[in-house]
């Protein structure tokens, strides 16, 4: 339950952050700080799918 706990800490953290400093100052030149933040945010989704995934099926936790 931890782990699904740091993950969606991680999911929130990054948004809080793109939304606050990435997305007001958004422009042509910083387009790729928005594009990392959603790499990373759409990675982090995937990896707590796996995990309750894995927690549901007994395999972890």
């Amino acid at each position: 339950m931890g782990t699904k706990l740091l993950l969606l800490v991680g999911i929130a953290a990054l948004a809080v952050h793109a939304r606050l400093r990435l997305i007001p100052n958004l422009r042509d030149g910083n387009l790729s700080g928005l594009a990392w933040h959603l790499r990373g945010i759409t990675a982090l989704a995937i990896a707590f799918v796996v995990v309750g995934a894995l927690i549901s099926l007994g395999g972890l936790g």
